[in-house]
């Protein structure tokens, strides 16, 4: 099979699919196609509690062969943002400390896929920053101390 038929055969199946047509070759680190027998693929199994790695492993088992995390971000001609995330953090500046927040954004960042990083801060920053000007006053023992808006993001 020639090199296009391969990627238009391959465009049509999804990472499970792929073992049983084609074969991993490690030394040139291509897929070539299977010229022996069937093979029953194997996926190692991902348990919900894992979070991301249960859910990226359902996308790809619904996805036709994802390239990118763009692609996966986008299923049945929908595109999931960051809605979610943003209202995570609208939900927590209502119940938990600018400290809770600050802890939730850095856990959003290392575990979860944010497609705007900058937009997420730019949208959650202000309720991060509620406890820096009275640590900075009793850091500093300056309890008239006074912080202008880039000050506050900064220390955020």
């Amino acid at each position: 099979m020639d090199g296009l038929m391969q990627k238009v055969r391959v465009c049509t199946l999804t990472y499970v699919q792929i073992p049983e047509y084609f074969v991993w070759n490690n030394s040139i680190k291509i897929w070539s196609e299977r010229k022996k027998g069937k093979t029953i693929g194997r996926i190692v199994v991902v348990q919900p509690s894992a979070g991301d790695r249960y859910y990226l492993r359902i996308l790809i088992n619904k996805i036709k062969v994802p390239r990118s995390y763009d692609e996966l971000i986008k299923f049945n001609d929908v595109k999931y943002h960051d809605v979610e995330w943003h209202a995570s953090m609208s939900e927590g500046a209502r119940c938990a400390t600018p400290f809770q927040l600050r802890d939730m954004f850095v856990t959003f960042l290392n575990n979860c896929f944010i497609k705007s990083p900058k937009h997420l801060w730019e949208h959650s920053w202000k309720s991060m920053s509620k406890d820096i000007l009275h640590k900075r006053q009793r850091l500093l023992g300056h309890t008239n101390l006074e912080l202008d808006d880039e000050t506050f993001e900064q220390y955020t």
